[in-house]
């Protein structure tokens, strides 16, 4: 699996990092200095052992397209030679031809703006890893190469890689036509379109709408945002990588109490050839058990304030993103596209509306993200702040969402299908006492990575503090096999006969929310096979000394607050 990034061109913001007061790095094992011919281009040293790469970058297009599915007719055609003019040719099942002249006017426009915030991490005590990227070379037109492809013999177990990925999408489409229809036989006589259309062979049957005066116009405009977390980590022979996506947000009622979303599935079978066995079955959502109210599905948003890495007072690498002023509305069921060609007039996909949406304004949604290195784990913590959503007319809160709870939902994908979900207390010295949920993701026996997105979360309609709900659903989990041939060409890692893939769904839920504001702060940590703890002293004993100093660019664009965190695992 590879991701490419595209090039920065609008804008590149650049970091200075200066290190002093260097030394070389201990390690827990097979100690190598890290010196400064190691460090990899693009990336930047930030902390001995600790590699930076981020870049904040926009790209916008304004295309304008007008190309007919016909050469225009000329005069030795009975046109008029203006480009506006087209015909189009028919035959009917008696082998006559006839033409369509089209007089009108067509018009499409489309423009497009991406802005992406990436920030990439490898944290590598040894320098081995980072030494073979140095001789090897990397681009940062595929920065994503460091995570997935790579010489497994370059790795040496104390490796984790990181990504955090935020990006900003807005696309404004228009489409506009207008024509005239005349009919002519092979003569060039005009002639009565109903006298022909009947007769016409079925490959012509998208002619009977080339009749009279077509006038057709249509446009639409939308926002789109989202973040996603990656990590790869090494465990014995195999690399193992993590994936984690924001989702969208969903309102449920917690009718029994219980704090969580409660989904009900109900098993849907056929009995395809009528032998009373069922042939096959599937899983759907039962809609009347579910706790599932409506589904929030933004429409339109505004990109905030953008801040790039920097060193914080903690010691901490931090960074965050923002987005306001997002429109949207909460469906009681997903929109639903169906072809519907009368109601289109032939023209495709239309939309049918199920049931009347709720429009709302989601004041803001904000990230703050903070990086650091433990004993035993690589950590990355995120603040997760989620705004009012108020009526788009009065600014007030929707009455509609009164005593509703409210879901954060994401997905992730393992390179291994050995997860569990434990007590926190278990695992995290930073765990709350109500024995919140972690996702545990594991493989033979040995902790890969944990996430916690228990705990509690700050409710601004009174500013207590209530417990987070969690949900877990399996989506798939697949299995597959590689002889040593396959693997090399796949790019998969030596010394493993298959290839484990699961994904699941995962939601924090917020039974107390209204529509009001609400603060959480999941967490996210790695295990690398090696620990990390002998880079970790080394990197307080700088931050103490006072030599470190990172001076880092920040942009701002407009405002908000998001929390997620890792975990980290019992020392």
């Amino acid at each position: 699996m590879k991701k490419q990034i595209l090039s920065a061109t609008a804008v590149i913001l650049l970091m200075a990092i200066l290190i002093l007061g260097r030394t070389t790095v201990p390690v827990v094992a097979d100690p190598v200095a890290n010196e400064p011919s190691q460090t990899p281009d693009p990336f930047t040293e930030v902390f001995p052992g600790v590699y930076m790469y981020w870049q904040w970058w926009n790209q916008s297009s304004t295309d304008a397209l007008g190309e007919e599915p016909h050469e225009p007719a000329g005069d030795d055609e009975g046109g008029s030679g203006n480009e506006d003019y087209w015909y189009y040719e028919v035959e009917t099942i008696d082998g006559d031809s006839y033409y369509i002249l089209e007089d009108g006017t067509y018009n499409y426009t489309l423009d497009w703006s991406f802005s992406n915030l990436l920030v990439s991490i490898i944290v590598d005590p040894d320098g081995s890893y980072v030494t073979w990227l140095s001789n090897r070379g990397i681009s940062s037109e595929y920065i994503w190469d460091v995570m997935y492809d790579f010489d497994p013999s370059a790795l040496s177990g104390d490796e984790v890689i990181l990504f955090s990925s935020f990006y900003f999408d807005t696309v404004s489409y228009s489409y506009y036509v207008n024509a005239n229809y005349t009919w002519y036989d092979e003569e060039m006589n005009p002639v009565d379109p109903a006298t022909v259309v009947p007769h016409l062979k079925s490959e012509y049957a998208w002619a009977a709408s080339l009749v009279g005066s077509i006038e057709f116009d249509e446009s639409f405009d939308y926002s789109g945002f989202g973040f996603d977390v990656n990590e790869m980590t090494v465990q014995g022979n195999n690399s193992q990588w993590m994936e984690h996506y924001f989702s969208g947000m969903s309102v449920f009622d917690d009718r029994n109490g219980n704090g969580v979303m409660d989904m009900v599935y109900d098993t849907i079978s056929y009995d395809v050839d009528g032998d009373g066995v069922p042939d096959w079955s599937y899983q759907a959502l039962n809609e009347t058990a579910s706790e599932l109210q409506y589904y929030f599905i933004p429409s339109s948003a505004e990109i905030g304030r953008i801040t790039t890495p920097y060193v914080n007072d903690a010691g901490q690498l931090e960074w965050s993103v923002e987005v306001v002023n997002i429109s949207g509305q909460f469906y009681p069921d997903m929109p639903i596209f169906a072809m519907d060609l009368e109601a289109s007039e032939g023209m495709g996909f239309s939309y049918v509306e199920e049931s009347n949406p709720i429009n709302a304004t989601l004041t803001s949604l904000s990230m703050t993200y903070r990086f650091e290195i433990k004993d035993t784990s690589v950590v990355l913590k995120i603040d997760q702040h989620i705004g009012d959503f108020l009526d788009p007319v009065t600014g007030a809160h929707i009455d509609a969402l009164e005593g509703l709870g409210l879901t954060i939902d994401y997905y992730s994908s393992f390179s291994s299908y050995d997860l569990t979900v434990e007590n926190s207390d278990d695992y995290s010295e930073e765990a709350s006492d109500d024995d919140s949920p972690e996702l545990i993701v594991g493989v033979d026996n040995s902790t890969l990575a944990a996430v916690e997105f228990g705990g509690t979360y700050l409710w601004s309609y009174d500013g207590g503090n209530y417990p987070v709900g969690t949900a877990i659903y399996p989506v798939f989990v697949y299995f597959v096999e590689f002889d040593e041939i396959e693997m090399a060409e796949e790019g998969l890692p030596l010394g493993t006969a298959d290839w484990r893939v699961s994904t699941y769904y995962y939601s924090s839920c917020y039974a107390n929310w209204s529509g009001y504001a609400i603060t959480h702060d999941p967490i996210y940590a790695v295990y690398p096979e090696r620990a990390p703890g002998a880079v970790s002293d080394y990197i307080n004993e700088l931050l103490t000394a006072s030599s470190v100093l990172i001076v880092g660019g920040s942009i701002a664009v407009i405002a908000v607050v998001v929390r997620i965190a890792m975990v980290r695992r019992r020392e």
